[in-house]
């Protein structure tokens, strides 16, 4: 199972992303949709259709509000089940670190992701739309489903500025501003494929990547593939890692003399 400081992270970065939108909601008026923006307080609103200017933008902010307003709910509710805590017991104690100055962030993300593969192969090996080149792909990307995680299919990995590789997988974690990628080498008995791999490992660690930090590896051969085990092994010690990270614990002094910065030595 995903560790319980995953989903502590996930309401920590929900609950500050709710609160900086407009409070607004959209509902059915008369077979059309418009749009109720709340003042602070709550107790009154606008209401607003699409013959106004600024229709468009809050209609996505409420559609963009009700799924995070659902994934929050997901997220404590998946706390309170798997773990047995209340978040209410553990809020104020954790605090996600300030991640901007980091190489692998959203715009490294938003960039990978836009020119991404669009790799069509001639075998039906399909999973919710997406076609892989391997069984071992396809696995893997149910194992990520079956966790929870959004990833996308052979995203583009700026090596230099002229040249790129596409890694299997890549995720993005919004609440740590970081992105991950994932090899996945199933062909290690033949010679040519090693040493392909051995000079795309080289020019990902050349260009900045760290292997267990940002590229994470999973490799097998002809008659031993990875199983559905070491694969969930590799996406919960990913998600650790980052948690690790990005999601500090406040320790709060209990005793007046640690509150005043006393010694009483």
């Amino acid at each position: 199972m995903l560790p319980k400081e995953w989903y502590i992270a996930q309401i920590l970065w929900l609950e500050d992303q709710l609160s900086l939108m407009p409070r607004c909601l959209a509902v059915n008026n008369r077979g059309s949709i418009a749009v109720r923006i709340f003042n602070d307080a709550l107790k009154n609103y606008i209401q607003i259709s699409k013959k106004h200017e600024e229709y468009n933008f809050y209609l996505n902010v409420a559609t963009l509000r009700k799924q995070y307003t659902n994934q929050l709910h997901e997220a404590k509710k998946q706390l309170a089940t798997i773990y047995k805590t209340n978040y209410l017991s553990i809020k104020g104690k954790y605090t996600l670190r300030n991640n901007k100055n980091i190489k692998f962030n959203q715009a490294y993300w938003e960039k990978a992701v836009t020119n991404c593969s669009k790799f069509r192969p001639d075998s039906e090996i399909v999973s919710n739309g997406v076609e892989f080149k391997s069984r071992l792909e396809k696995d893997f990307a149910s194992e990520l489903r079956n966790l929870g995680l959004t990833f996308v299919y052979e995203p583009r990995m700026y090596i230099n500025p002229n040249k790129a590789r596409y890694s299997d997988f890549g995720l993005f974690f919004p609440m740590f501003n970081r992105c991950v990628f994932i090899e996945l080498m199933g062909a290690m008995n033949n010679q040519e494929y090693v040493d392909d791999q051995c000079t795309k490992l080289k020019e990902y660690l050349q260009s900045g990547f760290y292997i267990g930090r940002d590229l994470f590896i999973l490799s097998g051969n002809e008659k031993y593939l990875p199983g559905q085990m070491q694969m969930r092994d590799l996406i919960i010690n990913i998600i650790t890692s980052l948690c690790e990270m990005y999601l500090v614990k406040i320790n709060k002094p209990h005793h007046f003399h640690e509150v005043m910065g006393v010694s009483i030595n």
